[in-house]
């Protein structure tokens, strides 16, 4: 799409109608009684010698475009049922607009003859920017702030039918779950799974108290922890062919140079019915869990489903069933997935961008292996190379970086959504790669063979524990070894023990001891010095953490 020049719009705002500001307890105004609005003009239907000018509009639709299309508000008999997605902040709405005439024939506005327009109802100050391409309308908040505004239809610069008036909010935590009980600081909670009894555990950081403990169907769990500042963690039952969705009811919002923290109860949001559930990859707004069965893939709506208090999901197949790689959640509901170039059951030997369970490009890459989600986009391991994809707009770009020969088959991948940074483990070395340049930042041998996967923790730093129960601490943005941890964390002798698991923010490294029943506290701000030992009990293994990322 080729955006048209900003158009900055007036809108004029009461001091009544003002969002509450960073630090007020002020919560968002009703919207007070509908005022009517005459839902034609006499521009609506202006009579032309172009016999499709008469159409009648029958249905106008609004679509979240960055949600795959959902409809969020429709205009029946002059009345709208829904609404408008808050605009963030400092950010941008993408809407899509489906217009269709009374015979239910929907009208092409990708035709250069047709255009959509955005009036206001007032004219004063500035809260948001809009362009208009085709379908789409992308609204950029400037300001917070509410207004309410008309959509119009025009054919040849002319208008044939404008809307009533729908709110418009522009918020800067929109697109952000608000809830619970807003605190002055960080509220940090682990989640451990339990490798030998079927049970997880919410654990406080402050009070060292187990919170809330959820009963499950199998021990040792695939724990996959949310976003950095999320909340949100799935429990993957691969024996059991479920797997568990759970809010830890603790996060952080980022707010300029400060965050905000809420907490509130622990609670399961629900549990999907898999094959074989595998691994989970978040996104920005977005979780996919992998089922490594039939190739089917489960994306749940992080937001809506905090919001509504039930999982809300939507399934696509990614073509390739047995492989238990995972598949990575993008904006604007675009996925990344393995995908076998015969369309079979074969192995995978593609990577798949997805719109809609379809894919609209893919690329080759031998032996897929591995992949994690990046900020704008995707990183995937193959047998030789990584491939390093990249959404902007709609266009998708691949770039390739070759793997070195002395590199073996890549098993891990970490990476965060912040920051463009990713490292590769093949379990005795890491290749850490810039995401944005598509270069290698260092090769990396490590001390030992790797004991755990790498993790990116919330502070930026690339950790791991290796085979003799040292825990390190990288600097991904040069490669630099910055500590090895003195103590060492205690790892079961069999081949097949669970692993331990390492993750943090705030200074502070979690890894978890299944052998003797412990998770350690290490300071990532101090040569990774032993800070605390939490006795839990049982075999804590696949650890999350939250409510603490800035």
């Amino acid at each position: 799409m080729t955006p048209r020049p900003h158009t900055m719009l007036g809108i004029g705002l009461l001091a009544a109608l003002l969002l509450s500001a960073c630090g007020a307890d002020a919560e968002a105004p009703d919207d007070g009684p509908e005022i009517e609005q005459d839902t034609a003009t006499d521009s609506d239907e202006t009579a032309t010698d172009d016999t499709q000018d008469h159409r009648e509009v029958g249905a106008f639709e609004l679509l979240d475009w960055d949600a795959g299309d959902e409809v969020v508000a429709s205009l029946h008999d002059g009345e709208w049922d829904g609404a408008l997605p808050e605009v963030p902040e400092d950010d941008t709405l993408r809407i899509g607009v489906r217009v269709t005439d009374a015979g239910g024939e929907q009208i092409d506005l990708a035709d250069p003859a047709h255009e959509l327009a955005v009036a206001f109802d007032d004219d004063a100050e500035e809260i948001v920017t809009v362009e208009t391409d085709g379908e789409l309308i992308d609204l950029f908040g400037e300001v917070e702030g509410i207004t309410r505004v008309r959509l119009q239809w025009l054919h040849d610069g002319e208008v044939r039918y404008e809307t009533p008036s729908i709110r418009l909010i522009v918020d800067h935590f929109a697109g952000d779950y608000v809830a619970g009980r807003e605190v002055l600081d960080p509220q940090p909670r682990l989640l451990f799974a339990d490798a030998g009894e079927p049970r997880a555990v919410v654990y406080d950081l402050i009070t060292e108290e187990e919170l809330a403990a959820f009963e499950l169907e199998q021990a040792d769990p695939i724990v996959a922890a949310s976003r950095s500042g999320g909340q949100v963690a799935v429990l993957s039952e691969p024996a059991a062919g479920v797997a568990h969705v759970v809010d830890a009811g603790s996060w952080a919002l980022g707010h300029g140079d400060h965050g905000h923290y809420y907490i509130d109860e622990p609670r399961l949001l629900g549990t999907l019915d898999l094959d074989v559930p595998s691994r989970s990859l978040h996104g920005p707004d977005r979780i996919a869990v992998a089922s490594g069965g039939d190739g089917t893939t489960m994306v749940i709506d992080e937001l809506r489903s905090l919001q509504s208090g039930e999982l809300r999901t939507s399934e696509l197949t990614v073509g390739v069933a047995g492989d238990a790689t995972g598949a990575a959640p993008l904006p604007r509901g675009f996925v990344v997935a393995p995908w076998p170039a015969d369309g079979g059951d074969a192995a995978a030997n593609e990577v798949a961008l997805l719109e809609g369970g379809e894919p609209v490009h893919t690329h080759d890459c031998p032996e897929l292996s591995a992949l994690a989600p990046v900020p704008g986009g995707a990183v995937v391991a193959c047998s030789d190379r990584l491939l390093v994809g990249s959404l902007d707009d709609d266009a998708w770009e691949v770039s390739e970086i070759a793997l070195p020969e002395d590199v073996g088959t890549v098993s891990e991948i970490a990476a965060d959504i912040h920051q463009p940074l990713a490292a590769a483990s093949d379990g005795q070395q890491l290749v850490i790669v810039d995401t944005e340049t598509a270069a290698i930042v260092e090769q990396v041998q490590l001390p030992a063979d790797a004991a755990s996967a790498p993790h990116i923790d919330d502070d930026g730093w690339l950790l791991l524990v290796t085979v003799d129960g040292v825990v390190h601490q990288f600097d991904p943005a040069t490669g630099e070894q910055v500590a090895s941890s003195q103590d060492t964390v205690a790892l079961g002798a069999d081949a097949d023990a669970p692993r331990p698991a390492v993750v943090g923010g705030r200074d502070r490294a979690y890894v978890s001891s299944p052998a003797d029943g412990t998770i350690l506290e290490f300071a990532t701000n101090d040569d990774l010095r032993l800070a605390r030992t939490f006795d839990v009990g049982g075999a804590p293994a696949g650890l999350a953490y939250f409510g603490a990322m800035w």
